[in-house]
């Protein structure tokens, strides 16, 4: 949408494979950040209970189970970018 990207947040599935991460860190160009495995629907539902009790919505810190950076090293990530963009332009002249 046009806002800066400071980290990326990989979440489901695929956040289970290393080489994921670190694809998505070299190809977003950004930091990639995987939350440690929970009950993230159950804490949303508890967190909301401790705000209707309190009338303070709680701050809760997230758990990190990995964190990957770009390698800067590495230029592929911006050659999958540069193709995307170009694939983008010829199909939807974006």
């Amino acid at each position: 949408m046009g806002g800066p990207v400071d980290k990326v947040i990989l979440i489901g599935g695929g956040s289970k494979s290393r080489s994921l991460r670190q694809a998505a860190a070299n190809i977003f160009g950004v930091p990639v950040e995987v939350p440690a495995a929970g009950e993230y629907v159950a804490l949303g539902a508890a967190r909301q209970a401790a705000w209707a009790v309190t009338g303070e919505l709680p701050v809760w810190k997230p758990v990190t189970e990995a964190a990957f950076e770009p390698q800067a090293h590495s230029s592929w990530g911006s050659e999958v970018r540069g193709r995307y963009a170009e694939a983008r332009q010829a199909a939807y002249g974006l």
